[in-house]
């Protein structure tokens, strides 16, 4: 049973068709046929039935989960997820608290751990720099980093400098700023770099990542759903395989590896965020809480941008009070 979901940006987009081509097949459906459409990613409940076999969770464990993007998602009262997608719940969170993070920990996982490589045990000391620090995915990923020991420099508005540095950010600077390259310069180049922002930073990232072979550039901006729901499958894969080609290769000339990232469900994942979470090293970032009545409103909030952490609703009517804007008495 769902208790709280959050709503992240890939809902307001699915919500208007990206990634439908891709999706459809996925799903082995027609064009038309999707409908209704269940959206959201991640929710926080309790577990109400499971099926043959399943040893790791019983009735009524609370849990946590991001669901595969190919299934009916977690707007509703009921979600149904596998092994694979879920994990306990943090003990310490509560479910409106714990709805707010399961979709960014795994996009944030999948770029940093999975593709980056980039680990506890070999992040220690290492620079880090995130593209758009202050939205969900970069109020979760300053956090991560820190926690496995890594110097995190974000960019964002400078109305949200407050807010990275609670959340562990060692450097906050200002993406207008008209002396952003120096500004990033001043502690030094760095070892990963991730992108939640926008495909315009890479000109600036590839001047300030490190010439060293080690060093990568992982991006959550890419053409492919774009380009297949354009093109196709085949002409729409081929034409995002040949962008991601040529910026490889633009990047390896400065020493340094390019690659795309998407979310992947990860149960794993979660379990491990889980223990950051209860040791006290990852705290939600919650901008704003709606009743499931007004899932509506929810939706324009991101869709209108420059959200604080995450914009979560309150699907089973759990007491939300106290959130306010970027959730300050979380840190204090």
């Amino acid at each position: 049973m769902v208790y709280a979901a959050s709503v992240n940006p890939i809902d307001v987009r699915t919500r208007g068709g990206y990634g439908a081509a891709l999706l459809n097949k996925a799903r082995r459906v027609k064009p038309g046929d999707e409908f209704p459409l269940t959206l959201g990613r991640d929710c926080s409940g309790v577990v109400v039935d499971v099926g043959k076999g399943v040893k790791d969770v019983a009735v009524d464990d609370e849990v946590w989960t991001s669901v595969n993007a190919v299934k009916a998602g977690c707007h509703a009262e009921y979600v149904v997820c596998g092994m694979e997608e879920l994990s306990r719940k943090p003990k310490n969170l509560t479910h409106i608290e714990a709805a707010s993070i399961p979709y960014v920990a795994i996009t944030n996982w999948s770029a940093a751990y999975a593709v980056a490589k980039f680990r506890p045990q070999n992040a220690l000391g290492k620079r880090a720099l995130i593209f758009g620090g202050s939205g969900g995915i970069g109020t979760f990923g300053v956090q991560l980093l820190n926690a496995w020991g890594a110097n995190v420099t974000v960019t964002c508005s400078e109305n949200a400098f407050d807010l990275m540095y609670r959340l562990g950010a060692h450097h906050a600077v200002d993406y207008k700023s008209p002396n952003i390259l120096q500004e990033l310069l001043k502690h030094g180049k760095y070892d990963f770099i991730l992108n939640a922002a926008t495909e315009a930073v890479e000109d600036l990232a590839i001047k300030v990542i490190k010439e060293k072979a080690y060093a990568k550039y992982v991006t959550l901006i890419t053409p492919f759903l774009n380009e297949i729901d354009k093109k196709g499958p085949l002409l729409g894969g081929l034409s995002s395989s040949l962008e991601l080609f040529k910026k490889s290769r633009k990047f390896a000339g400065a020493g340094a590896t390019f690659r795309w990232a998407f979310a992947q469900p990860n149960g794993f994942a979660l379990k491990e965020v889980a223990k950051l979470a209860e040791d006290g090293k990852i705290k939600p970032a919650i901008d704003e809480v709606f009743d499931y009545q007004d899932l509506p409103l929810a939706f324009k909030k991101v869709e209108n941008g420059h959200t604080r952490g995450k914009v979560v609703v309150n699907v089973a009517g759990e007491s939300a009070k106290g959130f306010e804007r970027g959730a300050p008495e979380l840190f204090q």
